[in-house]
């Protein structure tokens, strides 16, 4: 039975916990922050924007970028202390 549940590798669970807390990171992302910090914080995280280009495409500077990031993890940071996932 070559591949059961059973018969997980070590890197097969690495990449279960992986998969299984980036899906609960988004999730939480969902629940906290407003649209532009949940575009902003994704796009610099997901898709390796860089902050001068994100700014381009969504008419801000890059300061402005920063700014919205840096709020979108606190918020972040506050749902995570909020739902007992950070102590």
């Amino acid at each position: 039975m070559a591949g059961g549940v059973g018969h997980l590798s070590g890197a097969d669970l690495d990449d279960i916990a992986c998969q299984a807390a980036s899906d609960a990171l988004l999730l939480i992302i969902g629940k906290a922050g407003e649209g532009l910090q949940r575009t902003v914080f994704l796009a610099l995280l997901m898709r390796d924007e860089t902050p001068t280009h994100l700014g381009l495409q969504l008419g801000l500077n890059a300061n402005a970028v920063y700014q919205v990031a840096f709020r979108a993890r606190r918020c972040l940071r506050g749902q995570l202390y909020a739902d007992g996932l950070l102590e």
